[in-house]
């Protein structure tokens, strides 16, 4: 066996371990029009085949783990991972991602707010409380006020205020019998904490449908 002719400046770390996905890439640009942040940005270093270019650039150090741009470009993606389906190479594109976050996370923690959020979110009973905290907001129309802010507090509650349900709940039977199979239900983060009605007709049209409705425990945040 040879050594790997190629500079790597980023050893042990899990991009490296990521490396042969990287190498699936012919960088054919099927994944192109796959990609929701391309079709909106219309920006190469915004699609699949470009990130997974940015990576490879981080990974032999042509790019610094500490660049601005490159992790700009790396947050946006939304890690839906429609591209891996267009890909006739077969990229793991989501684990190379994933990969790639986590190394540059090693050398820089996500910011303090960042690091509450995804703590809260990780936990059910942080979750709960600001789930609670959510929906007395929104209840009490003062995200309406706050939304007008500038900046990502307006437009964190703005988004807040849009999850108001456009209906007067209802509470309706459901009689699923199983007799089509067996759904496993994801509450997520928010689908319980803000959108409890669209959780509950979801169920209804399953259970309607033949389907039984299980919940999925040991659920986190996606």
């Amino acid at each position: 066996m040879t050594a790997d002719p190629r500079p790597c400046a980023l050893p042990d770390t899990p991009l490296a371990a990521a490396r042969a996905g990287l190498d699936a890439c012919v960088h054919c640009g099927f994944c192109l029009q796959a990609c929701p942040t391309y079709l909106a940005l219309e920006d190469e270093n915004d699609s699949p085949r470009g990130r997974l270019v940015l990576m490879r650039a981080l990974l032999e150090g042509t790019l610094a783990p500490d660049d601005a741009d490159t992790r700009a470009h790396l947050d946006r993606c939304l890690g839906c991972r429609g591209c891996e389906t267009a890909c006739p190479s077969g990229v793991p594109y989501g684990a190379v991602l994933e990969a790639a976050r986590a190394t540059l996370v090693a050398r820089r923690p996500a910011p303090l707010v960042a690091r509450l959020v995804l703590a809260v979110f990780s936990r059910p009973l942080p979750l709960g409380i600001a789930m609670a905290g959510a929906r007395l907001v929104r209840a009490t129309r003062l995200a309406v006020l706050l939304g007008r802010l500038p900046g990502r507090v307006g437009c964190a509650v703005a988004m807040l205020d849009a999850t108001r349900p456009a209906v007067a709940g209802r509470a309706y039977p459901v009689p699923g019998d199983g007799a089509r199979g067996t759904v496993a239900l994801l509450d997520g983060c928010v689908m319980e904490g803000l959108y409890a009605p669209t959780h509950r007709a979801t169920a209804r049209v399953l259970a309607v449908n033949g389907h039984r409705v299980v919940a999925a425990p040991g659920q986190r945040c996606c």
